[in-house]
């Protein structure tokens, strides 16, 4: 008993009880060799013929299985066959018979119809049977016109490079070479499966490309065309935060050296020095869709130096690259060797975030650890929450430097929201800040907490506006990407009075922090943990969770310059530029007033931005500067307006002013007032109020 076994590519003997004899065959297109085998028989001498259907040929061998004969060619030299209509030839031999005379016969699976040879067991060698060999025996077929697709060009994608998460089309070049028309399933269907990288950052298997063809159409023999699929790439670009955050804080002493090589060299070649072969085709087609599609900046050499060694490292998968092929189709297809690979980048704008976070975070390792020293100097002081202002504002400033911000670029690069219809406000500030004294450092607290809010919000809105493109409504997406603009805006101008109070904090405290006030402060916390009213602060910023206890008072005193303040990286301005680039290019269509929408918090993770706690914190500070600063008959706007929500009143604030703030707000929006005209009613609102 003879079996060919398709899946190894051989044919194995057995007695008639199943006891294995022998086997032979292996994956080629050799004289003993196979590719898929199908059909097997025995003729009365005991010859075996076997349909070697891949090599569209019919091979003869002896019951030991040495080989005989092969037929199936064009030409008696050639092994391996081409598939072929012509007499005498194959186009996927399938199964194979052998009568009393010693006829073979063979089904010609793909051409449709059985071949009838003569005499065959009597061929010692290769022989090419025609309509000349064997005519007496051999009847000659009626050959049927078969389709047979000929691939004349590929492949163009729409947008080029394509980028994760977002369709994209591919545009083949086709001509039917056969007589039959092809339409509807009979159409290839467009497979893409991963070549490199197989598994993406957190050690998932990488899906293959969805894809499927658009519009009906029917391509006549002879005749060219166009076949367009739709295609969508997905898979998980960054390792976890957690993980991403501590690699990059492994390359800050490696960034100096990097910038250095990147200024000199270049960031290509920095890059072709760093990673293997495939890791820099990778990287280069991310990074040169990045450049060319939103720009990479000079300043970012750092960040760019810390995104290679990611990507060496396995943390960050910047592109994938994958095979296309067609689906197992009844016919010919020709020239698939033009089927070539496609690329697809992460989206550029995550590309850049990732490299901003870098070099935000190498950055900001030296500034949160100086911060934290001072606050540290400062601690002994701290018997009550006015007395913890200091402490409490220089720690906050350190978890914002740090943490916070990580915990920004980590929202950025998350998936898009699916609660894109909903319209994010800020929290008020608690009143732990707002009942503290109006002096330079509750400022500091109160532009802390609203510098940080308003990044979370602009944070979450564009986490929004992605949302609403990857669903398709770019009247939402428009309406999300300006609130992130507005919030980041916002944030920036927060930053430039953070920055301020903080300095003034810095040019106050330094003179006193000295190795002994900080080894004072260590001690303390060592013995009496973290004050009350530290705590309490902190809390209320939002930044308390972040607090690195065992890390403080690990320290060692090291002098702080007072000049780390003009070092802080403003994140707002990142996302203000951000928000604006997406609305650059988010198709036009008509806007949504905010007021139909539901206003609504994040529906992120718990910790996605910060704005349960960090909610807690400013509204404090803001109320008791905002009353001091009347007391001086300065003009202050009391509330934040940007949590006002029209579907409900504010604390202290009746239902007409609230509405009056939300009109504001909207006009400015929309463009119908400027940022000045919008302070200034807004500030008019409040006095009368």
């Amino acid at each position: 008993m003879y079996v060919t076994d398709t899946g190894e590519n051989r044919v194995e003997k057995f007695t008639s009880s199943g006891t294995p004899v022998s086997q032979w065959g292996s994956l080629g297109s050799g004289l003993g060799q196979f590719f898929e085998p199908h059909g097997v028989a025995i003729d009365s001498s005991g010859n075996v013929y076997v349909a070697d259907l891949g090599n569209s040929r019919v091979k003869k061998f002896t019951s030991a299985g040495a080989f005989e004969s092969a037929w199936g060619c064009a030409d008696a030299a050639t092994q391996a066959c081409s598939p072929s209509p012509a007499n005498g030839q194959f186009s996927g031999p399938d199964g194979v018979a052998v009568d009393s005379s010693g006829n073979v016969y063979v089904v010609d699976l793909y051409n449709d119809r059985v071949e009838k040879f003569g005499d065959a067991a009597s061929t010692s060698s290769i022989e090419i049977f025609t309509t000349a060999t064997s005519t007496s025996s051999m009847t000659a077929p009626t050959v049927q016109s078969l389709p047979v697709l000929e691939i004349a060009s590929c492949c163009s994608t729409v947008p080029a490079p394509p980028t994760e998460g977002l369709s994209f089309s591919v545009s083949i070049g086709v001509f039917n070479a056969g007589g039959t028309a092809l339409q509807g399933s009979q159409l290839p269907q467009l497979v893409g499966s991963p070549s490199y990288p197989v598994t993406d950052a957190n050690g998932n298997s990488i899906s293959n490309l969805s894809c499927y063809l658009t519009g009906a159409q029917t391509i006549m023999p002879s005749q060219h065309g166009t076949l367009v699929y739709t295609c969508l790439a997905q898979w998980s670009i960054i390792k976890s935060a957690s993980v991403i955050q501590t690699a990059i804080s492994s390359y800050t002493n490696l960034a100096e050296q990097a910038v250095s090589d990147i200024t000199s060299f270049g960031v290509t070649k920095y890059a072709g020095d760093t990673l293997n072969p495939q890791q820099f085709q990778s990287f280069k087609a991310a990074y040169d869709a990045a450049t060319s599609t939103i720009g990479i900046p000079a300043t970012l050499d750092g960040g760019l130096a810390a995104v290679i060694q990611l990507t060496k490292n396995y943390d960050f998968t910047p592109s994938v690259t994958f095979k296309l092929n067609f689906a197992p189709l009844n016919y010919q297809v020709l020239g698939t060797g033009l089927l070539s690979p496609v690329t697809v980048v992460v989206p550029p704008y995550k590309f850049q975030e990732l490299a901003q976070w870098s070099q935000d975070e190498i950055g900001a390792a030296g500034i949160s650890l100086g911060l934290a020293t001072l606050g540290t100097a400062t601690l002994e002081a701290c018997v009550s929450v006015y007395g913890c202002i200091v402490p409490g504002a220089l720690y906050a400033a350190a978890s914002l430097v740090g943490p916070v911000t990580d915990l920004i670029f980590q929202n950025e690069l998350s998936d898009p929201s699916g609660n894109y219809t909903q319209i994010v406000v800020i929290s008020h500030p608690s009143s732990t800040i707002t009942s503290l004294p109006n002096s330079t450092y509750s400022q500091l607290l109160y532009f802390e907490y609203e510098y940080n809010a308003n990044l979370n919000a602009s944070a979450e809105s564009s986490a929004r506006g992605y949302g609403a493109l990857k669903a398709g409504s770019p009247a939402y997406a428009s309406l999300q990407f300006t609130r992130a603009e507005s919030f980041a805006s916002n944030a920036s101008n927060y930053f430039g009075r953070l920055q301020f109070c903080l300095n003034q904090t810095l040019v106050n405290v330094a003179p006193t922090a000295n190795e002994t006030s900080f080894n004072g402060g260590v001690r303390f916390l060592r013995e009496n943990g973290l004050p009350l009213g530290v705590t309490q602060i902190l809390s209320a910023t939002g930044t308390l969770s972040y607090f690195n206890y065992t890390g403080i008072t690990s320290m060692t005193f090291q002098p702080v310059n007072s000049t780390i303040v003009q070092s802080l990286p403003n994140v707002g301005d990142y996302l203000k530029s951000d928000a604006a680039l997406q609305l650059t290019y988010t198709p036009s269509s008509t806007s949504i007033s905010t007021s139909s929408n539901t206003a609504a918090k994040p529906s992120g993770p718990s910790n996605f931005l910060i704005y349960g706690a960090i909610g807690l914190v400013v509204v404090v500070v803001l109320g008791v500067v905002c009353l001091a600063l009347r007391r001086r008959g300065r003009k202050v706007t009391a509330w934040p307006i940007a949590t006002i929500s029209p579907t409900r009143s504010v604390q202290g604030i009746s239902s007409e002013t609230a509405e009056k703030l939300q009109k504001l707000r909207r006009m400015l929006e929309l463009g119908l007032i400027t940022q000045e005209d919008y302070e200034e009613r807004t500030r008019e609102i409040a006095e009368a109020e």
